[in-house]
């Protein structure tokens, strides 16, 4: 099917597979489910002509496991728990001059979005692209916090205790290119490392409740990848796979509710 605006392809299988993509000047993507089976795939990608910007955002169901990708930022929700997990990893700029610190940062959240434990590991590389040292930021319920650097040569340096040897990891994230929010993100992550440290260097471990991190981004960045699932659900022609997408978002809604409310009242489970 063709227009002056964009083309759309349908293709569907003996085996149950079901396959739909449209292109078009500004937004595209490509859908895919099976009619034997509740998972679905949706890989959307949009142009900002004014910002000269392309935003990809993959949306999937495997197993009652959510996943939600915009661009580097990727959430993994379990419908069943309502436990998710938040990654962003930024490669390493190794071709540009600056050669720019490699990053790569996790949060696990439990079903009522608090954090259970996180972690951002900052590469940094010599002029060839090589790793020179790695700093690493840790916070865990069971663990505490702990900041580590790790030599090239595989040597492990604990930096809790030393705040002047903490600042060096604290600089070389600031050695990258913050253009985003997702880069302001992760130095308030490790800001909020550092500053629990400072206040408690006398501690022989540092206690997870001296950890004071808002994720109220992560919120919005999910809001933000929603709202772009559902800016095209209402022209997709293929009720089944309307149908997928409304279970999932009618699941997060409903883990929602429940954290608003209470918690105990209700078990969610997957729905036929």
């Amino acid at each position: 099917m063709e227009s002056h605006k964009s083309r759309r392809h349908f293709s569907f299988h003996n085996n149950g597979d079901i396959r739909f993509e449209k292109m078009g000047r500004r937004i595209s993507y490509d859908t895919y489910y099976n009619v034997l089976s509740d998972d679905f795939m949706i890989e959307l990608e949009t142009q900002d002509c004014q910002k000269e910007e392309r935003n990809h955002l993959t949306f999937s169901l495997n197993d009652n496991i959510l996943t939600k990708r915009l661009n580097q930022v990727e959430i993994t929700q379990d419908l069943n728990t309502g436990r998710k997990s938040v990654k962003i990893e930024k490669k390493s700029g190794k071709h540009s001059r600056n050669c720019n610190p490699s990053v790569f940062f996790e949060a696990v959240l439990d079903k009522e979005d608090l954090l259970e434990r996180g972690i951002v590991i900052i590469h940094t590389h010599k002029g060839n692209g090589k790793v020179n040292g790695t700093y690493q930021f840790d916070v865990s319920k069971k663990k505490g916090i702990s900041v580590s650097f790790y030599s090239r040569k595989g040597d492990k340096l604990d930096l809790t205790t030393n705040p002047i040897l903490l600042e060096w990891g604290k600089f070389a994230l600031s050695s990258s290119d913050i253009k985003d929010s997702d880069d302001i993100m992760i130095s308030s992550f490790v800001n909020s490392v550092q500053d629990a440290i400072s206040k408690n260097l006398t501690e022989r471990m540092i206690s997870f409740d001296q950890f004071n991190f808002d994720i109220d981004y992560f919120r919005k960045k999910e809001a933000e990848m929603i709202v772009g699932l559902k800016a095209i659900k209402g022209e997709l022609p293929l009720t089944g796979l309307v149908e997928r997408i409304d279970y999932c978002l009618d699941s997060m809604d409903m883990k929602q509710n429940l954290q608003i409310t209470n918690p105990k009242t209700l078990k969610l489970g997957p729905q036929k």
